[in-house]
């Protein structure tokens, strides 16, 4: 598990509070305010329960970072962070295709910091 944090001036051009990437374990969550004041665990703890662990990479933007991060270490009993900057951080390389609404989002996004478990129980 990854998690990269983003901030951007523009808000990600998704519908609801998340969205999978491509056919990737790659899990991007909204930075609208109606939807981060929304942010509902039981949605997300849902979401939790049906990733790959090893492999899902989740792009959480900056202002719920300490949510989110509390969230998955009550659910994986994750007793630590580390910085982990090896994930690349491109459209191609998460597999989207094209000049869409998603694809301009990607290139204008900011990443902030990339965060891995330094251990899981």
């Amino acid at each position: 598990m990854k998690i990269l944090v983003y901030e951007a001036d523009q808000i990600v051009p998704i519908e609801g509070l998340y969205e999978w990437l491509g056919g990737y374990d790659r899990i991007i969550f909204s930075n609208a305010e109606q939807k981060i004041q929304n942010f509902d665990s039981r949605e997300v703890k849902r979401l939790l329960g049906s990733i790959n662990f090893d492999t899902v990479i989740f792009y959480i933007p900056s202002n719920i970072q300490d949510q989110f991060v509390k969230l998955v270490n009550s659910q994986f009993q994750i007793t630590g962070w580390q910085e982990d900057n090896t994930v690349k951080f491109s459209i191609k390389d998460i597999g989207l295709i094209g000049n869409d609404a998603l694809s301009r989002f990607f290139d204008i996004m900011t990443l902030r910091v990339g965060l891995s478990p330094t251990k899981e129980c």
